[in-house]
This record gives structure tokens, C-alpha cells and sequence, in this order.
């Protein structure tokens, strides 16, 4: 996996942490706006808590097993499966996001 800042949020790394586990971890602290960001899982907006989290593609542990993962290279494996994990965090103002 690449090296990250160690960023957490309420005292969660929020860059090591697959993405399905952080955004449910978040959502007991504050919901999640629920739209076409996050119906396709690229980007979660937490607006109460002014918080958005993202990722430009999006890599599953079933993607794992698939074939057409199988059949690319080592070094392809580990560029992939940094996708399963946030790239971007985005923090501004309380409800900064509900502009």
C-alpha cells in the first residue's frame, strides 16, 4: 500500500480503513447525504460534521477474486488495490456542504 498521512477523524484513520467499513464507521457519528456519489461509493458527504471523503475508482474484495483481476501483473494488484481505501479527504465548516 502507498504511505499516507496519518489522518483520523474522531480518532479513526480514515486512510487505512477499506472505504465500505470507514463510511459506515462515520455514518454512526453523522449520516451521510445520500446521493449519486455515494449510490456509485466514489464520495460521502457528512455535512453536519463537515467532511467529505473520496476515491477516483473503486476496487472490492470480491474485485480480488475476479479473473480479470487475477490476470494482471503483482505490481498491477498493489496500484488496484489502493482503490478499496479513500485517496481524498475534504474538511471544511460545519454544513459547508449543505451551500
Amino acid at each position: 500500500m502507498l504511505e499516507r498521512a496519518n489522518v483520523t477523524c474522531y480518532g479513526i484513520p480514515v486512510f487505512h480503513i477499506k472505504a465500505p467499513e470507514l463510511v459506515v464507521m462515520i455514518n454512526r457519528i453523522s449520516p451521510y447525504r445520500r446521493d449519486e456519489g455515494c449510490l456509485r461509493g466514489f464520495a460521502y458527504d457528512f455535512p453536519e460534521i463537515g467532511l467529505t471523503l473520496y476515491r477516483s475508482r473503486i476496487i472490492t474484495d470480491e474485485d480480488l477474486g475476479a479473473d480479470w483481476f487475477k490476470a494482471q501483473s503483482l505490481d498491477d494488484h498493489e496500484y488496484e488495490k489502493k482503490f478499496m481505501y479513500f485517496e481524498t479527504v475534504m474538511v471544511c465548516g460545519q454544513n459547508y456542504l449543505n451551500r
